[in-house]
This record gives structure tokens, C-alpha cells and sequence, in this order.
């Protein structure tokens, strides 16, 4: 992971922040403080960084804003069907949408598993597009900096962990492959 930072480092946090922002149980965070703490240690900017996350973040949830425009209440049902009481839970987001839309576009990026809805909520909502995607905008460059500066503010402490963490995993699978190649024989 650390040298696929260092040669592709904007693809791939904008990729992870895209993927995260779909839904994938992909997370962004780990991604985006290792980024920041490889820009600390290598005494280069975090701002191409937070950019990245940020246009990754802002294009899923436009993604899924034109969903719940075009395809309505199903785009939020789909979403809500992993939660235990499914029509609780489309009520609980409409309402906190319909009392505060603004303010539930901005802070859903912070509230883990709401950002998800709130896009599409907005869309079959009908909030004025270029209100959501200025709202949006504004909270994953919020979001992304919040992350990366995370990373570059403890970029000397976080680094000696990835490393060794990136060392056990590797270990980890490779003792995995060898396992299932001798359970294969």
C-alpha cells in the first residue's frame, strides 16, 4: 500500500474516497492518514491530497443525488434494507432531512452510515441541485482535510505502525496461500 501511495497517491485516495462514498465497506480514513502522514514524512503538500478525497467524496454522492432523483423512494428502501427495521428507518431520515436539509447534508459526512443516505434523500427530496452539490462540496473538503491533516499531524507516530502492520498482513497472507496450497495437495 505504501509504495502504491507514493507512485499513484491521488488515484488512489480519490478512488478509495469514491468507493467509500458508493457504499463499498471500504474505508477511506486509514487511507487518507497514511496519505497525509507519507506527505508529512516526505515534506510534500497535503493539499493535492485533500483535493483528490474530496472530488471522490463529491462525485459518489452526486452519483447517488441523481439516483434518488430519478429513481425515488426505491434508491432509499435498497439502502435501508441492511438496517433491522427498514420502514423506521426511512422515516427517521425523511424527517431529519425535511427539518434541517442544509444542515443534514453538512454534517451527514461525520455521522457514519447516514452520509450514505442523505444523497439520495436529497434527490427524491428535490433539494435545488446546485444547493446540494455546493453543500456536498464544502463537507468532503471539510471531511478530507480533517483526515489527511490527521496523517500529517501525527504523520511520525503513524508511519512506524504502518509499517509494521503492512508486515504482519503481508505475513499473515502469505501464510494464508501457503495453507490453502498445502490443504489443496
Amino acid at each position: 500500500m505504501l509504495h502504491l501511495l507514493l507512485t499513484r497517491g491521488l488515484a488512489v485516495v480519490c478512488a478509495a474516497s469514491f468507493i467509500e462514498s458508493l457504499g463499498a465497506p471500504v474505508p477511506a480514513f486509514p487511507l487518507l492518514l497514511l496519505a497525509g502522514s507519507i506527505a508529512a514524512e516526505h515534506h510534500s503538500s497535503a493539499v493535492p491530497l485533500v483535493a483528490a478525497s474530496a472530488c471522490g467524496f463529491w462525485i459518489g454522492d452526486l452519483i447517488w443525488y441523481a439516483f434518488g432523483r430519478i429513481q425515488g423512494r426505491r434508491v432509499l428502501g435498497l439502502l435501508c434494507r441492511l438496517s433491522l427495521n427498514p420502514d423506521a428507518c426511512v422515516g427517521r431520515a425523511e424527517r431529519r432531512f425535511r427539518r434541517r436539509p442544509a444542515m443534514t447534508v453538512a454534517a451527514a459526512k461525520f455521522v457514519p452510515g447516514f452520509s450514505l443516505m442523505v444523497a439520495p434523500l436529497a434527490g427524491i427530496l428535490h433539494m435545488p441541485p446546485v444547493q446540494f452539490a455546493a453543500i456536498d462540496g464544502a463537507a468532503s473538503i471539510t471531511w478530507s482535510a480533517a483526515a489527511v491533516m490527521s496523517g500529517v499531524w501525527y504523520g511520525r507516530r503513524v508511519l512506524p505502525h504502518v509499517m509494521q502492520t503492512q508486515r504482519a498482513i503481508g505475513l499473515l497472507g502469505g501464510a494464508a496461500v501457503l495453507a490453502f496450497v498445502v490443504w489443496k495437495l
